[in-house]
């Protein structure tokens, strides 16, 4: 059978005996190695057992693993760009940096001789909570057996009593609801860097819906808002037949600032 050669080489196929068609490829080609160019190769027509075959099905090999590594390489290019989407749309939480976050509860008298009673302050920790302004979220958690009433003009034995007080059954019952709990439900601007955030409240077993109003200011969120005690099963505190009492509503501020992660934490 005639030999074609295409390009100086001729691309054949061995269909019997592999041994002679590599002999007579090397015969032919003494510089080349023992099996030719390529098992499957030959450059001489010598050997009535080398079939020539088209050379371009050495080619179209060839492209076919090209176009599997281009896949693969279009493949690994398409994942990287979805993981990267996904990770700029994915909500980011920012801890609470408890240690500078602050939470304050202001507790006003009432009554006829109000003028002998006092207002109180308490001292509410934040001990877990954070902040994803991306998703409108937040969420935060107060210790209620670490809340301490500050009341600087009461001597410290008056002091304690009312933390006691405090710290009951008749209040916080802290025993039992040893925590307090926030999570927004609703976050709508309500000007430049003012915010009012909707939620629910969990305090004492009771969980009501409560709203803040909040400043935005060099990085931290300031803001107000007020709670009625009886919302959340509480009475409020009363001697004297009633002249003497605290009010119902209560007054909660807070400072709260959330850390920054950076991007090798994430």
């Amino acid at each position: 059978m005639a030999a074609q050669e295409e390009g100086g080489i001729e691309v054949c196929k061995m269909s019997k005996d592999l041994s002679r068609c590599t002999a007579t490829s090397a015969l032919n080609h003494p510089g080349t190695s023992k099996a030719g160019a390529r098992i499957g190769q030959c450059r001489s027509a010598s050997s009535a057992n080398c079939t020539p075959v088209p050379q371009i099905f050495d080619y179209a090999l060839g492209g076919r693993r090209d176009f599997m590594k281009i896949t693969k390489y279009l493949l690994c290019a398409l994942v990287t760009i979805v993981v990267a989407l996904v990770s700029t749309a994915s909500p980011q939480e920012h801890p609470i940096d408890i240690a500078n976050s602050h939470l304050r509860v202001h507790a006003f008298k009432s009554g006829l001789f109000s003028g002998f009673a006092d207002n109180h302050d308490v001292e509410a920790p934040i001990v877990e909570g954070a902040i994803d302004e991306s998703a409108s979220r937040v969420r935060f958690t107060i210790d209620a057996q670490r809340m301490k009433v500050l009341d600087p003009q009461l001597s410290p034995d008056k002091r304690r009593q009312v933390q006691e007080r405090m710290l009951g059954p008749e209040v916080l019952d802290a025993t039992r609801f040893p925590q307090i709990n926030f999570q927004s439900t609703k976050v709508e601007s309500a000007g430049q860097d003012q915010l009012l955030v909707r939620g629910q409240l969990s305090l004492r077993g009771v969980t009501r819906p409560v709203s803040a109003s909040i400043r935005k200011q060099d990085g931290r969120y300031v803001g107000t808002c007020t709670l009625s005690q009886r919302d959340f099963g509480i009475t409020p505190i009363s001697i004297a037949g009633g002249t003497v009492k605290v009010k119902d509503e209560l007054k909660v501020e807070f400072d709260i600032r959330a850390k920054t992660i950076s991007a090798g934490q994430r």
